[in-house]
């Protein structure tokens, strides 16, 4: 009696898949019929034909087995569902679902453990670059470093997409720009990083610069005007000397700490004095070296705007180091996310996460950066500007 039910039932919905305006079997998807309303019993029970499934506005129900052990591979639930058999898609460990949050089919997904995507919900698109190949003064750690941050961002909730370029030039970088986020809307998230020589120069147009591999430099005013073009949010970190220059940070000017302002502006003018042999004495080969006139223009800071989150491994004075093949910084970062360096694997515990809340704020992940640092290098401070530091970044 179950299997002429279940060929009743396939009949019956096959006769209005055939019969019925609007239903359509495309290359990609089966599109059930708009006037339908329940999916019976057993329908599709073992259909190993099917892929992404169509269901139409004003369905209210999908009955036992309804799916089961079929090749379905994705449903749509629209917000017109209120009832799902909790075995109608038993047997189907590949399938995903897509439904409005808070949904009866978004919160059915989720209590049976199935993956479910809110259609309406931001996307977020991760380009990390890692440049070693340098011809004067390669570097080690810094594809390590790209490699280390994008399997923290795919362990996150927040479902990055993550695209690695290593060995950039300058058009490389912004041709990477272009096409990665390309895609992106107002609602989105996009996060640019990059670990890689940062240019030191004697003015300021170049200084925190990131070198392309071939000696081409993109400068903060270039990188500001590329990512300025990306719909929606826009995270950038930096991992790279200098690299404070892009929000004009020097070593310990932070404006998210506003009582402690005027203190930091007669740091920086002390530091003005003294600007041009600091930067003869810091670190001296480690970076690219760019001697530009006196009249250079003024583009540091670029960065520093409303549109942006951004945290630098270290201030527009200051060097960037690495110890063993990692960046110090990046390592932090990592750690700080609840991943170990070279994993993708949460720990369970992210140690940046100070209310434990399972949410990282910009403060959160740049003040645990900024204290792991400081352990193994006095001399480096980490940066970072946003115009609400409590904003959540990172969620798991």
């Amino acid at each position: 009696m179950k299997y002429l039910y279940r060929a009743l039932a396939m009949l019956l919905l096959c006769g209005l898949l055939f019969t019925l305006p609007g239903t359509a079997y495309t290359e990609s998807a089966l599109q059930l019929p708009g006037s339908l309303k329940i999916i019976e019993e057993n329908a599709f029970y073992g259909d190993r034909s099917l892929g992404r499934v169509v269901l139409p506005d004003g369905i209210t129900e999908i009955r036992s087995k309804a799916f089961a052990d079929s090749s379905v591979s994705n449903v749509n639930l629209p917000v017109s569902l209120d009832c799902i058999a909790d075995d109608a898609f038993d047997g189907c460990s590949s399938v995903s679902f897509t439904a409005a949050a808070d949904s009866y089919g978004f919160n059915w997904a989720k209590a049976h453990g199935f993956k479910v995507t809110d259609p309406n919900a931001p996307k977020y698109r991760a380009l990390l670059i890692g440049n070693n190949a340098y011809m004067d003064n390669p570097l080690q750690g810094c594809i390590n470093d790209m490699k280390a941050m994008s399997n923290l961002l795919r362990s996150f909730s927040n479902g990055f997409a993550c695209t690695t370029k290593q060995n950039q030039t300058k058009s490389g970088m912004l041709s990477a720009i272009r096409s990665v986020f390309a895609g992106a809307a107002e609602k989105d998230v996009s996060l640019f990083y990059y670990a890689g020589h940062g240019a030191y120069s004697s003015g300021t147009t170049y200084l925190g610069a990131l070198c392309g591999v071939d000696d081409t430099y993109l400068t903060s005013k270039e990188l500001a005007a590329a990512l300025s073009k990306v719909p929606g949010r826009v995270i950038v970190v930096l991992d790279s000397c200098y690299s404070g220059a892009v929000i004009n940070r020097g070593t310990g000017y932070d404006l998210s700490d506003l009582e402690t302002f005027n203190q930091d502006i007669e740091d920086e003018l002390q530091e003005m004095d003294a600007f041009n042999q600091s930067m003869i004495d810091a670190f001296a080969g480690c970076d690219t070296t760019v001697v530009l006139s006196d009249d250079a223009v003024f583009d540091s800071g670029e960065l520093a705007k409303s549109k942006f989150v951004v945290i630098t491994a270290c201030g527009k004075n200051q060097s960037s180091g690495e110890i063993n093949k990692k960046g110090l910084f990046t390592t932090a970062f990592v750690t700080g996310g609840g991943c170990k360096y070279g994993s993708s694997t949460y720990t369970g515990s992210m140690p940046a996460d100070t209310n434990k809340d399972k949410k990282l704020t910009v403060n959160e992940i740049a003040s645990y950066a900024r204290s792991e640092v400081k352990k193994k290098d006095s001399s480096q401070t980490v940066q970072y500007y946003a115009s609400n530091t409590s904003e959540v970044l990172f969620w798991r």
